[in-house]
């Protein structure tokens, strides 16, 4: 009663002015409390920022793989998890211990071919491991959700088949990774090197883990052997019906990056390789998009053959009519 009637400021309509500091001092703190939860006043966020993280656009299905392909699918997600590093280097320091004779190269085959089922054996054998190390080693699950479309590191994903649908390619893909190479058979000295593979995106998986999922392309490759070539100017070619790599057909997500292919007008067997431009992001704010908006051949147009093009702009330009817009044709 003593704050209501500090509220008062006219002794003549003290019950008035009670109520009108009341009602002032209820507004004021529901609006504070309302404004507290709103975004404040600023410029536009762009709506492809939360495809960023990876995103399932369109064209849910439900398919059992064969076991072959789910296999390859778990071994490409086990090798590049890292919580399974430490076991991995583990494992190929078991392999190469038991067979010591045996060639670099028949160490990686035999690694792949007995990881799963040690790792697996080896998690369940520790009570100490975590839990997501455990959902991990007991495999995904034999159904798998697959989807024709995926929104990935600002680019849009779509598969083969969703490409002849559409207007637009977005199946094509590229993967920058560091291996080890191997001259023949019988070399034991590797070479590790950084080489760009070429493709497109067949199918899009998503394996479930019970407590976590991890989508996968499934992917076509291009023989980097005999099916890509850079030629004088500086684009990459590449003949798309020439394929290999098929017991490695599997990426993930995080790991594609897009590019789209412009059959040669002068060879028809091979296609140009140009990459994709990301969602939101300018041309000049992309780095990566340096080499494929900056043509090779500007570089080689001499400072002369511009002001001669300047002065032939000069006398074609036409003055008996003034309507319309004047467009450069490059």
């Amino acid at each position: 009663m003593k704050i209501l009637k500090g509220y008062t400021n006219n002794l003549h309509c003290s019950e008035a002015s009670i109520m009108e500091r009341y009602i002032a001092e209820e507004a004021i703190e529901f609006c504070s409390e309302y404004i507290e939860k709103e975004k404040p006043v600023r410029l536009p966020e762009s709506r492809h920022n939360e495809r960023v993280k990876g995103k399932c656009s369109r064209g849910l299905h439900v398919i059992t793989p064969s076991v072959e392909d789910l296999q390859l699918a778990h071994l490409y997600v086990l090798n590049n998890s890292n919580e399974v590093f430490s076991y991995i280097l583990c494992h190929e320091g078991l392999v190469k211990e038991s067979n010591p004779k045996i060639l670099t190269n028949k160490v990686l085959k035999e690694h792949n071919k007995t990881f799963i089922n040690w790792f697996k054996d080896t998690i369940f054998g520790d009570d100490n491991t975590y839990e997501t190390l455990r959902k991990l080693a007991d495999r995904p699950k034999r159904n798998v959700i697959t989807w024709q479309g995926y929104d990935i590191n600002k680019y849009f994903f779509y598969t083969k088949a969703q490409d002849e649908k559409s207007t637009m390619q977005n199946s094509g893909v590229t993967l920058r990774i560091e291996s080890q190479h191997f001259v023949s058979v019988h070399d034991d000295n590797p070479h590790v090197a950084c080489i760009p593979y070429f493709g497109f995106v067949e199918e899009i998986w998503e394996l479930n883990y019970v407590k976590f999922t991890a989508c996968v392309f499934k992917c076509k490759w291009v023989d980097n052997n005999i099916s890509v070539w850079t030629n004088d100017v500086g684009f990459t070619l590449v003949d798309l019906k020439k394929l290999a790599y098929q017991n490695d057909p599997f990426i993930m997500v995080e790991q594609a990056k897009h590019v789209f292919y412009v059959q040669d007008p002068c060879d028809e067997r091979w296609s140009v390789v140009l990459h994709g431009k990301t969602i939101g992001v300018n041309v000049e704010d992309d780095d990566s998009l340096i080499d494929t908006y900056v043509s090779p051949l500007s570089t080689q147009i001499s400072s002369n053959a511009i002001r001669e093009e300047e002065a032939d702009h000069l006398y074609a330009n036409r003055n008996d009519h003034d309507k319309g817009e004047l467009i450069n044709i490059i």
